[in-house]
């Protein structure tokens, strides 16, 4: 993991999580940090200006990412690019 990106990332989620509850790469943003699709939709948009990147369709169904790790590969995939 690039810690940069990482550590970023973390605070993204954290800011559109009602949850205070630590984010590891094992954190579910739905069970452990209460995510809904409004949560989602609106970190989408906050990692795509952060980074700088734009989610394809595909990408944006919460229920598929699920958990940290998932949502981290996806960005630093787009970064790549």
């Amino acid at each position: 993991m690039n810690h940069n990106i990482g550590d970023e990332l973390i605070k993204l989620v954290r800011k559109y999580s009602e949850s205070s509850e630590d984010v590891t790469n094992e954190t579910d943003l739905i069970t452990h940090l209460g995510y809904d699709s409004f949560d989602f939709v609106s970190l989408v948009i906050a990692i795509e200006r952060k980074f700088a990147i734009e989610f394809e369709l595909e990408d944006m169904d919460l229920n598929s990412i699920r958990n940290f790790q998932n949502l981290l590969n996806v960005v630093e995939r787009y970064i790549k690019y």
